[in-house]
This record gives structure tokens, C-alpha cells and sequence, in this order.
């Protein structure tokens, strides 16, 4: 019974962390994403006059290029806008907005909005039939793509619900620093709005050649955004920076797996990078994968793409999938469609995708500085490391073999009061009686 248990000890596995602090003078940099809203030069883009161009054409023709630098190559990555709003699964959802004609007073329930839902003949489980009511902060434009802008309350079957509103009224001046829109009928959510009207938007990877070192702006990444004559909205044009967290693989379907620093056109930004140096046993608690050049962010993504790419038709070039490409706007418009009515309606616990943590991995935290303005009207990013101090954990057995032979001898000899002295006293007694029956025989 003693024995089993030192066994079931030592295949447990239990370990220790060490935890330490190393310089080093170099690091791999992270791969970065860029996204442009807007990502073409028409606002109001007709794609089905372009079905039969090819994607770098269109690219070429009609979308915002980034420039190659000497550290690395931009590669276009993905070409889907997911939308604001990922909280909607249904492919299609009917909502109304009422467009008053009279204000309201104060006082009460009966000087406000009054809504009563009736359950229809073709609702009725009220368990899982229910309304959400949003309420608009804008005034002037009721945006159903941004849900920052809006207060959802959930009314269900069989309640009652009140909401009380409260008033502020600001009158700002348009400075420098703080600049505002004094046009009349002027709605900043309309504006928003507008820059999210697309079905594609385009997004590119830096493939870099370089490392990059320590001490501050100059050894690390600066992009700059320089608006075109084609952008002249700077209310309306920004760029999304994504900072992925895996070193080998840019994924932008999981959008857990990298920080996004929104860069607006007239700022100065600046985003510091810590490391952290992993070592993880592979226990049967708390698996990892060991094999060179593994990345858990690119199984996840070949794991989700292969549970729904029987259904596609084509890939994207950055589809890690083996399907062939598409070779005109109007497949990629098609794939598209299908892709993100699929990607709504799976779940990836019902993949069973076995892609553990890598044993061995460099993680990044990223710490993004307050936005400032610039002296002009493009968008500017810093990305670098401030120090040389990595963080290493390694992770070690607490309890080897040699420790459970040793723990169980101890207590084998404890309990029969053998020890490895009375194992020597008891051979020599053995060996001089031998000797001396010997000796008395002759």
C-alpha cells in the first residue's frame, strides 16, 4: 500500500517554479496587423461591378496600399469585416426604431415611453421568447452597429420594467486639443456609422526580418499613417493596430489572441512591450506541446477552419486550409458570406481541437500609452521594448524518481528497522561465520 502510493506520487508529477530575472539584447519582434477603416477609396463601393476582377487588381485599383519597409514585407491577411457587433447570433434580426414626433416631460411613468409586447400565436414559449429594448444615447442617429452607443434592457415575458433617464447638456468649445463639430444636425455616431458600411475590409501583416532591441522609440517599430487626398475625413479614418501575442502565427479570426490600439489620424501613440520567458513540464494535469515551431493560435485556426471548410468553396490566402484559392472578387465575396454565417453559428467546444500551450514560449504584455495629439494630420505608432529585463519562469519536478526509491527505502526500513548499517553489520557476522566454520572443518 506504502508503495503505491509513493508511485501514484510520482506519476502526478507535482513540480516547482523557478522564478528569475535575465538581460538580454535582443528580442523576436511580435507580428503586427494593420486595418484601415476605411479600407477602399470609395465610400459607397459596388461590389458586384468588380465580381469578375481579380483580388491583387482590386487590391491595386481600389483599396489603401501599405508601403514595404527594410524590416519586413506587408502581406495582405484577411479580407472580412466581422461588424461591431459579434453578440448576434441570427443570420437575419428585424428591429424598429421609433422616429418621435413629440418630446417628453418629467414627472413620472405616464410622462414618458409606455411599450407593451404581446405574445403573437407563433411565440409561444415565453421561456425563450423576449425583446431588447435599446436606448440611443445619440439623439439625432440610432446606430445599431456600435453597441457602445446604445443601453440594451432585456424585457421578458410576463414583467414589468422601468427605466429612468437623467439629463446633461454640454456646450464645448472647439480647440485644438480637444477639437468638436458645431455644424448643425452634426451626429458623431452617423459619422461612425458610415466608416463601418463595408462588407470587406482589408488588413495587412508585417513579415519581419529583423529583431529588434532595448532602450526606447528608435529600437523598435514606428509607422506612420499618412492620410491620402482621397481620406480627408480625419473624424472618420483611423487605423487598427493588432499586436498578436503568438510570435509565430498572425491569427485574426480568435480576436482573444491580440491587444488592438486604435490609431486615429493627428496622434502620437506609444505601446511598450515586456517579455516573459515560459519553460512548462508536460504533465497529465497540465499538458504542452514540445515539438519545434508549434503554435497553439495556428492549430486553433486549422482546427475551427477544418470543422467548417467542407462548405467553402474556396480560401483566402491566409486560410491555412486545403482548398483553392479564390480567384475573383465575386468568390471572395461569396466565401466571405458563407464564412461568417458559419463562424457565427459554430462553437469551437463542439470541435474537440486539441491544441495545448507550447512547453517552450516568449509571451509579450502589452502597456498602451495615453494617445496625443501630432503636429499634423497623420497617425503615428511607436512600438518597443524600454528595458532589457525578461521575466523566466522554468518549471522542474518537486518529486523524481530517485526521491520515491530513496522516500520508500526509508520507510521500507523504518517499519522492519533495516538500515543500510545493519545490512554491513549482518554481512560481516555472515562472512566471519563462514570463515571460521572453514577454518574448524580443516
Amino acid at each position: 500500500m506504502v508503495a503505491l502510493q509513493y508511485l501514484e506520487r510520482y506519476r502526478s508529477k507535482p513540480t516547482s517554479t523557478i522564478y528569475r530575472l535575465d538581460e538580454r539584447q535582443r528580442f523576436p519582434p511580435p507580428k503586427i496587423s494593420v486595418c484601415r477603416t476605411p479600407s477602399f477609396k470609395r465610400r459607397e463601393m459596388e461590389l458586384k461591378s468588380f465580381y469578375n476582377t481579380s483580388f491583387p487588381t482590386f487590391v491595386k485599383h481600389h483599396a489603401f496600399l501599405l508601403d514595404n519597409t527594410i524590416v519586413g514585407e506587408w502581406r495582405p491577411t484577411l479580407f472580412i469585416n466581422e461588424g461591431e457587433d459579434n453578440s448576434k447570433n441570427f443570420e437575419l434580426n428585424l428591429c424598429y426604431t421609433l422616429h418621435h414626433n413629440k418630446s417628453l416631460g418629467f414627472g413620472g411613468e405616464r410622462s414618458g415611453y409606455y411599450l407593451e409586447f404581446d405574445m403573437t400565436p407563433y411565440s409561444n414559449d415565453k421561456n425563450t421568447t423576449y425583446w431588447e429594448v435599446n436606448i440611443h444615447r445619440d439623439l439625432t442617429w440610432a446606430s445599431m452597429y456600435m453597441t457602445s452607443t446604445y443601453t440594451t434592457v432585456r424585457v421578458n415575458s410576463g414583467t414589468y420594467n422601468h427605466v429612468t433617464l437623467s439629463a446633461k447638456d454640454v456646450h464645448q468649445l472647439n480647440t485644438q486639443n480637444y477639437p468638436c463639430e458645431s455644424m448643425d444636425g452634426y451626429s458623431r455616431d452617423e459619422g461612425e456609422d458610415n466608416s463601418k458600411n463595408f462588407e470587406l475590409n482589408l488588413c495587412y501583416t508585417l513579415h519581419h526580418n529583423i529583431s529588434l532591441g532595448f532602450g526606447g522609440e528608435r529600437s523598435g517599430y514606428y509607422l506612420e499613417f499618412v492620410l491620402t487626398p482621397c481620406s480627408n475625413d480625419t473624424h472618420t479614418t483611423y487605423w487598427e493596430v493588432n499586436i498578436h501575442r503568438d510570435l509565430r502565427w498572425a491569427s485574426m479570426y480568435m480576436t482573444s489572441t491580440y491587444t488592438t490600439v486604435r490609431v486615429n489620424s493627428g496622434t502620437y501613440n506609444h505601446v511598450t512591450l515586456s517579455a516573459k520567458d515560459v519553460h512548462q513540464l508536460n504533465t497529465q494535469n497540465y499538458p504542452c506541446e514540445s515539438m519545434d515551431g508549434y503554435s497553439r493560435d495556428e492549430c486553433m485556426d486549422t482546427c475551427l477552419l477544418e470543422g467548417i471548410y467542407p462548405q467553402l468553396s474556396c480560401r483566402l490566402a491566409s486560410m491555412n486550409v486545403s482548398l483553392p484559392l479564390c480567384d475573383n472578387m465575386g468568390e471572395i465575396v461569396n466565401m466571405t458570406r458563407t464564412y461568417q454565417r458559419l463562424l457565427t453559428n459554430t462553437r469551437q467546444s463542439d470541435l474537440n481541437c486539441s491544441c495545448p500551450p507550447p512547453c517552450n514560449r516568449l509571451r509579450y504584455t502589452m502597456e498602451v500609452g495615453t494617445q496625443k495629439n501630432s503636429f499634423d494630420d497623420n497617425g503615428n505608432i511607436w512600438i518597443y521594448f524600454p528595458e532589457d529585463i525578461v521575466e523566466v519562469l522554468v518549471e522542474k519536478e518537486a518529486y523524481d524518481l530517485i526521491q520515491a526509491v530513496g522516500e520508500f527505502g526509508g520507510c521500507l526500513g523504518m517499519f522492519l528497522g533495516i538500515s543500510l548499517v545493519s545490512l554491513y553489520e549482518s554481512l560481516d557476522q555472515l562472512i566471519r561465520i563462514f570463515i571460521a566454520r572453514r577454518v574448524g572443518i580443516k
